[in-house]
């Protein structure tokens, strides 16, 4: 049997809530809920319309900050923003 492990992917578009501090919090505490009730070994956060930020540079970092997504993965969690522009 080949070796696997459980991996979760999840696409969002905040283009609609990139300047509403309190939907985007809100948001990444849905995409933390959803990716840790899979109980996931690799979880995957794929993020779209960061453009439609005055700073998509600033965006990405407050997402990957959020304290909803650290209070979930706290230990061995890797952050990582990988902007193409």
């Amino acid at each position: 049997m080949p070796d696997y492990i459980k991996q979760v992917t999840v696409t969002g578009d905040v283009s609609t809530i990139v300047d509403d501090v309190h939907l985007l919090e809100e948001w990444c505490a849905e995409i933390a809920k959803e990716i840790w009730e899979q109980k996931p070994e690799f979880g995957i956060i794929h993020i779209q319309g960061l453009r439609a930020a005055s700073n998509p540079d600033h965006l990405s970092e407050r997402i990957i900050k959020s304290e909803k997504l650290i209070a979930r993965f706290s230990t061995g969690f890797q952050l990582s923003s990988n902007n193409v522009f």
